[in-house]
């Protein structure tokens, strides 16, 4: 009679594990006051990363005449909210809407010309160096739609999916700074910043990125947990829709918090 009452408990617990334990979580702290794991959770997100930029030799030759600039870098920084459904232990999907902040810079040197400069009342040949700083920073409203895979029943999760970015009105800023050096001169060099025109540049509208990301979900609390992510994503449509291509390649680090409803 006993190994029968073993039997059914370990039969009614294992048929009642995939209710209780959606993340992996075990939250029932007690069998007197079983907690339900939730399967929709809500919650807020943040990160920060580095871009590599991949810019084309005619990427702004219509507004900046002087030079090709070369591949450059750039910071980025998104914050919002996502929602994490979950519709079986391994698997959930996600969306999420928040706001970004992305800022480059790509340089360029035009080649080096001689002038006559004035050192002790006469004309000296100088060589002169030009160098061309571009500079663009601006904010996209970001809807990401992502599925995600726990890892051989771990915590580690893989997720993929894409997100798309649509530029907000009147929030980029481009600048050109070009500088002046002598060669072997005494005289300080330079540095005229031109801010270019938004008008000028013919812009994406809405910038499409597939994404890959790995999480760890890690428990705080009955039915709330925190999700630490590394992720890298790319932008397939170029930022600039002339004839030659401005993408990015962006890879950051950030948190998510998700609650229980």
């Amino acid at each position: 009679m006993n190994i029968q009452r073993v039997v059914i408990v370990i039969l009614v617990l294992t048929m009642q594990s995939p209710l209780v334990k959606s993340q992996g979580f075990d939250w029932v702290y007690s069998w007197n006051s079983p907690f339900k794991t939730p399967t929709l959770f809500i919650g807020g997100y943040i990160g920060t990363g580095t871009s590599t930029e991949t810019i084309g030799k005619n990427s702004f030759s219509e507004v900046v005449a002087c030079c090709a600039f070369n591949d450059g870098t750039g910071k980025a920084f998104r914050v919002g909210f996502n929602a994490e459904y979950w519709i079986l232990g391994d698997y959930s999907i996600q969306a999420q809407v928040g706001y970004a902040s992305e800022s480059m810079e790509s340089r360029s040197e035009s080649k080096p010309s001689t002038i006559l400069v004035r050192e002790n009342d006469r004309h000296v040949p100088k060589i002169m160096n030009r160098t061309y700083s571009l500079s663009n920073s601006g904010s996209t409203l970001d809807i990401g739609f992502i599925g995600k895979r726990r890892l051989f029943s771990t915590h580690v999760s893989i997720a993929t999916g894409f997100s798309l970015s649509m530029i907000m009105p009147k929030s980029n800023e481009t600048k050109v700074t070009t500088e002046y050096s002598l060669e072997s001169s005494t005289i300080e060099s330079k540095s005229y910043p031109t801010i270019i025109p938004d008008d000028n540049i013919i812009r994406s509208s809405v910038l499409i990125r597939p994404l890959i990301r790995c999480e760890y979900d890690l428990s705080l609390a009955k039915g709330i947990y925190a999700k630490p992510f590394i992720q890298t994503d790319y932008t397939i449509n170029s930022r600039v829709t002339n004839s030659d291509p401005w993408r990015s390649l962006t890879i950051m680090g950030g948190i998510a918090f998700m609650f229980g409803s």
